[in-house]
């Protein structure tokens, strides 16, 4: 399995320098207060990891949401399941 994995990030690392090597050209980014040149595959990558950053933190307040009801129903069902236990003890009495 872990030749696999190696496998598929040196697939991606692989498309990821042909596609740079086919990109070179400058593009200019400008911004309010100012501008610069960079090769167009670093911008797609930038701004690829913009996003997905963008993204991580858009799901950040649902999922730490989940994880706090998660831990709240966990403690409520450890608290339960020593009763049950005993009761199935009791009942085999």
């Amino acid at each position: 399995m872990f030749y696999v994995k190696l496998a598929l990030v040196l697939l991606v690392v692989l498309l990821g320098l042909a596609f740079h090597l086919r990109n070179e050209q400058l593009v200019v980014v400008d911004f309010y207060l100012g501008s610069f040149e960079m090769p167009l595959s670093l911008a797609l990558a930038v701004t690829l990891l913009a996003g997905a950053c963008l993204g991580v933190l858009a799901g950040l307040p649902k999922w730490l949401a989940l994880k706090r009801d998660k831990a709240k129903l966990s403690r409520q069902l450890k608290k339960l399941q020593p009763d049950e236990q005993n009761q199935s003890a009791d009942d085999a009495d």
